[in-house]
């Protein structure tokens, strides 16, 4: 849903990324595009305006780098709303809460206006999360924020493990892997880090 181009009609779209598909991935790309297409959420952002796809940020707050990429940008009466779309069933709601804060504290940021709300919209299986935007809650989002890179910088950030270490992009460098907790999880790609 990325690379669609809101402002046309977005089945054809779908239909030609569908067709780059492996044959077994083409209908359930197809499946959950267009049951997300009849969605309430592909209501209102095709009925938005001034759509931005795949809109890379980089900001620096208090000494920290916070970059990313945001899935979509768009425009709904006056102010901006922003799209994170999850493919996956029913994603860790609170980690992906803090992501998209984290991408409308970035806008505001970036274009110095807050965006009116963020949005976890499922592809897939999972349930959506959406949530309003105000100054007191950018506001605590930049606290923390500041408060994790203070804490790193002290040497005060415990590594925890979890369902995430398997997607770490930093497990390559191995100084998080417990090779005595990888042993036995199935559930792993070979080389993959257990943080602790």
């Amino acid at each position: 849903m990325a690379s669609v181009d809101w402002s046309a009609d977005p089945a054809p779209q779908i239909e030609r990324f569908a067709d780059l598909q492996e044959p077994a991935m083409r209908d359930e790309v197809l499946s959950r595009s267009r049951r997300f297409l009849e969605s309430p959420w592909a209501e209102r952002i095709k009925s938005g305006s001034e759509w931005q796809s795949e809109v890379p940020f980089s900001v620096r707050l208090d000494g920290c780098r916070l970059f990313g990429q945001i899935d979509l940008l768009f425009r709904e009466a006056g102010r901006w709303v922003i799209v994170d779309y999850k493919t996956g069933s029913a994603p860790d709601k609170e980690v992906y809460a803090r992501q998209v804060r984290l991408y409308a504290l970035a806008i505001e940021k970036c274009l110095g206006e807050p965006p009116a709300e963020v949005a976890l919209v499922g592809i897939g299986d999972g349930p959506d999360f959406a949530e309003k935007i105000d100054s007191s809650l950018l506001a605590q989002v930049e606290a923390d924020l500041v408060a994790a890179a203070e804490g790193i910088k002290a040497g005060r950030f415990p590594a925890i493990s979890g369902k995430l270490c398997f997607h770490c992009g930093y497990k390559h460098l191995g100084g998080c892997s417990r090779k005595e907790e990888q042993a036995g999880q199935k559930d792993r790609a070979p080389g993959s880090a257990t943080v602790v």
